[in-house]
């Protein structure tokens, strides 16, 4: 019985170090989608308020 655990023990160790490189992988990734969205959402505050929308009275202005 003793022989069977020390493979077990030894797969366990190895499997550790697989989940904590497997686990800084995904936090990277997560990290680069988060930054990447903040960037596409300032880009789009940028445009906005570099070019506002205009709204239809703007455009062609209502005559009472």
């Amino acid at each position: 019985m003793a022989h069977s655990l020390t493979p077990e023990k030894s797969t366990d160790i190895h499997a550790g170090v697989d989940v904590k490189k497997k686990t800084t992988r995904v936090n990277m990734t997560i990290i680069l989608a988060v930054l990447v969205f903040f960037a596409l959402g300032a880009a789009l505050v940028i445009k906005v308020a570099k070019n506002p929308p205009q709204t239809p009275e703007e455009v062609s202005p209502l005559k009472p």
